[in-house]
Parts: C-alpha cells; sequence; structure tokens
C-alpha cells in the first residue's frame, strides 16, 4: 500500500551537459566525492547524481527548508565558475509539497 505524506522540502535540480564524456565522468566523480559531502556538510539532507545519457545528468539536492537550500550557495562562486568551463547547467529550485512511497 501506498501513502501520501506531506513533507515540504526544498529541491535544487541541475541539469548538466558536458562537453565530452570524459568530462561527464569527472563531474560525476567531483560531485561525489567532494561537492555533496560539502553540501551535506552544510544541511542538505540528501544528494544524488542521475545519468541520462553520454553528456548529460542530473544532481538532484534536498534541503529541510529554503533558507537551508539557497545559504550552501553562499562562498561556492569560484567551484561553480570552475564547473562553468566545462559544462553548461540550469538549475531548477522549488519545495515538494507531497510524495508518495511504497
Amino acid at each position: 500500500m501506498q501513502r501520501i505524506k506531506e513533507n515540504i522540502l526544498y529541491i535544487k535540480v541541475v541539469q548538466f551537459t558536458s562537453t565530452t564524456k570524459m568530462q561527464k565522468q569527472m563531474l560525476e566523480a567531483y560531485l561525489t566525492n567532494v561537492w555533496f559531502p560539502q553540501v551535506i556538510k552544510l544541511g542538505a539532507l540528501s544528494c544524488r547524481y542521475v545519468s541520462i545519457d553520454e553528456t548529460k545528468a542530473m544532481m538532484i539536492n534536498m534541503f529541510p527548508n529554503e533558507e537551508v537550500g539557497e545559504s550552501v550557495q553562499v562562498g561556492r562562486e569560484e567551484e561553480r565558475n570552475e564547473l562553468r568551463q566545462h559544462h553548461k547547467y540550469i538549475v531548477f529550485k522549488g519545495k515538494s509539497t507531497a510524495y508518495v512511497e511504497a
């Protein structure tokens, strides 16, 4: 039986398009080994990396609220600039209002 749960979380989804397959592989290693642990320390509840195809991927980060989610950007501009050199990305932000689990 599935239950609908009301748990409002703030979510950031970042869609990446890398210049090459190797750049995407390097992005995955960087996000999972460096970026995600830092984001967790700054207050994220979870971080996920989703591979879409050879050069596209997504990062999904969940936060307890918008304030924490937006504060994670502070002090990370240098790292974002480095990512921009080899990857185009689009950021989507919003609040989850309900989810269903098995």
